[in-house]
């Protein structure tokens, strides 16, 4: 009797070769494109020496030896006549650094071909298809979402300069590395509507949560360290864009606070370097966001708010000028607008969300901002009538800045107006006539960007617009709001903003008192989400 041919077993998908293309494909395929059904592939012919495939392709065909054919159903038995052989097998095994070098090429993509030793262990391939899957999601996050994640006008060392910084921390810093793969595949699976990748999404998350606890836990608070500032800067976007970990930003933005607090406000030169404006005004962002909530929301912010580390941020912000010779629109990479405005609007929301009128003095002082930054927009001569133009010779980068301002000087306007008029109570603005110069301005500004891509991508006009939408009761007004929050989900694929747009048809349903819109009326010009 054979006893070799007994415990031989088929090759069942051929050579090694063809055997890991297909375990890669088949992996990476539903990871991505899980609703798209599984692609199809071309077995092995198993013809030897060379099969047809590798011939046809020009790979190496590698074949399993004679160690990898032996049955290892029983070779965990400490009797088996398999384990002496087995062990030996796995001890040529690669390890994972050997393993990560191996698979970059000079130009920092993956390898997709390995030796028949090196094929021969499923761990070693499970590895590999990590690491391709890896790049690909770095890719996505380099190639689509970074640039989502700074204002279109703002200045260009501080888009091209932040991704440098990020690309060099993150060979460093786990946490940072793994929050990056996080919102990028968060943002993939929104884009494809892919449940494997969201489930990725979430466990890159944890990793980096994970690393970013060990961090702490070894580092000084006299340790200055920008990694870990990213990290947490990047776990805060990771619950703006994605719809997991909202509940997250309130602990990551006081983290964020306790370090800009100790490295840069604290500081006699507390804004030295591009990085300290930026990451200060990415958590600045974050907590207008948080604070802010959704309209709906009466109950309160679950965040809570840190008014000496505003006005802090706010005064130091205000001394800053990193370019001089050019206009205001390119010095803030993420606010895009006056601080101050931010601070009127969260004054304004906190009065509707408490239904209790601040002290005269504070109401006075609100009423003074606002009347300032009205005037500043009926200045502007050249802005003012919102007509579609020539773009021939446009400061595009003004414009939106120009804008941007504008949008928020107007709803603050009608806010306060309605405050001032006696009308508030605990909860939601009252809907404000089309007739009113701030409304039918507002209206002008929505109706000129409705197709510009590009204005869409301006995430600090998100608010304002939302907010208008809450504030205008004409069906063709909420209509425009509809199109524009639309066109921003499109363009972005940012849970946010559609968070605001389900936040306005529930608001919009209630006031009318009628079903939610039918499909008929959705497809005319409804919101259509991905998400």
């Amino acid at each position: 009797m054979n006893v070799v041919g007994k415990t031989r077993l088929r090759t069942k998908t051929g050579c090694l070769t063809c055997k890991f293309i297909y375990l890669w494909v088949r992996f990476f395929w539903d990871l991505t494109f899980e609703h798209q059904g599984r692609q199809r592939r071309k077995k092995c012919d198993e013809k030897l020496p060379i099969c047809g495939n590798c011939i046809s392709s020009h790979r190496d065909c590698q074949w399993p030896t004679f160690a990898d054919l032996y049955d290892r159903r029983y070779a965990s038995h400490s009797e088996s006549r398999h384990r002496e052989n087995l062990s030996k097998f796995q001890e040529s095994g690669l390890n994972y650094n050997s393993l990560h070098k191996l698979c970059r090429s000079s130009h920092g993509q993956h390898k997709l071909f390995l030796s028949g030793a090196e094929l021969s262990s499923s761990a070693v391939a499970q590895r590999v298809l990590s690491q391709e899957l890896d790049c690909h999601i770095s890719r996505h996050f380099v190639n689509k979402f970074y640039s989502l994640l700074l204002l279109p006008y703002c200045h260009t060392q501080y888009h091209d300069g932040w991704l440098s910084e990020l690309r060099q921390a993150m060979e460093t810093h786990k946490s940072l590395y793994y929050s990056i793969l996080a919102c990028a595949a968060s943002h993939m699976s929104i884009i494809d509507a892919s449940s494997n990748m969201k489930y990725m999404a979430l466990g890159y998350y944890t990793n980096s949560v994970r690393e970013l606890s060990s961090l702490l836990s070894t580092i000084s608070q006299d340790d200055k360290n920008d990694g870990l500032l990213m990290t947490i800067m990047m776990l805060s976007l990771h619950g703006l864009a994605s719809w997991d970990t909202n509940c997250d930003i309130p602990q990551h933005i006081q983290a964020g606070i306790r370090l800009l607090t100790l490295h840069v406000l604290n500081k006699p030169l507390a804004v030295s370097r591009l990085f300290d404006r930026l990451s200060l005004e990415s958590v600045m962002y974050a907590v207008f966001i948080s604070t802010a909530s959704l309209w709906s929301d009466s109950t309160g912010s679950h965040f809570t708010f840190d008014n000496v580390f505003w006005n802090r941020a706010e005064q130091v912000l205000g001394q800053t000028n990193f370019f001089p010779e050019n206009s205001g629109s390119s010095d803030s990479p993420v606010l895009g607008v006056s601080v101050s405005l931010f601070r009127i609007a969260l004054s304004l929301r906190h009065i509707f969300r408490t239904g209790i009128l601040p002290e005269p003095s504070e109401l006075q002082r609100l009423q003074h901002d606002v009347a300032d930054w009205e005037g500043l927009l009926l200045e502007d001569q050249n802005l003012l009538n919102y007509l579609p133009d020539d773009p021939q010779g446009r400061d595009f980068q003004e414009d939106y800045h120009k804008t941007a301002i504008h949008l928020f000087t107007l709803v603050t306007s009608l806010l306060l107006g309605q405050i001032l008029r006696g009308g508030v109570l605990a909860g939601l603005p009252q809907t404000i006539s089309r007739g009113s110069w701030q409304m039918s301005l507002a209206i002008q500004i929505v109706e000129k960007y409705a197709n510009d891509r590009v204005w869409a991508t301006c995430f600090i006009v998100q608010w304002p617009i939302y907010t208008l939408g809450v504030l205008m009761e004409l069906p063709e007004d909420r209509q425009l709001i509809r199109k524009q929050l639309q066109q921003s989900c499109d363009v972005t694929s940012f849970a946010q903003v559609a968070r605001y747009s389900y936040d306005l048809e529930t608001i919009w349903t209630t006031r009318e008192g009628v079903a939610p819109i039918d499909e008929e009326q959705e497809s005319e010009g409804g919101l259509h989400l991905l998400f």
